[in-house]
């Protein structure tokens, strides 16, 4: 059983302005490490990375679950497979969990990121994004 985190009822149409947000900031990120020099922290590309698999994640509870996840990030596993149900892949759960496990890191701690720890990071999300964009495809 899932056990419900702080969601928001939500009507299923409104996946596609967190869809939209998704890809600005995943492009944003990319365009930061296009233009990255080594040396460079990676906190703040990361950080567009991370609200990128956040926003596609939440097209997702939103499209297919008619829920927003609110208040903890890491509910947002629990709120996708709830939306998802047999299609929620244990393998994007997984990477997502671990992505967010790395929010505070990257944008709350006194840690700095490198720009290959970004590139790997982006990657990641990378991965999160197309299987994320495949599901929000079908019906």
């Amino acid at each position: 059983m899932v056990r419900r985190g702080v969601w928001k009822r939500i009507e299923n149409n409104q996946w596609r302005g967190r869809f939209d947000l998704g890809r600005a900031f995943l492009q944003s990120a990319n365009e930061a490490l296009e233009r990255a020099q080594d040396g460079q922290i990676g906190d703040p590309i990361m950080s567009n990375a991370l609200l990128a698999a956040i926003a596609y994640a939440d097209a997702l509870t939103i499209k297919f679950g008619g829920i927003l996840n609110q208040q903890d990030h890491m509910r947002l596993i629990a709120a996708l497979q709830s939306s998802l149900g047999n299609r929620a892949s244990k393998e994007q759960m997984n990477r997502l969990g671990r992505l967010l496990k790395m929010k505070n890191e990257i944008q709350y701690d006194h840690t700095v990121c490198t720009i290959q720890e970004a590139r790997e990071y982006v990657s990641q999300v990378q991965r999160f994004v197309s299987w994320a964009e495949s599901e929000l495809a079908r019906p």
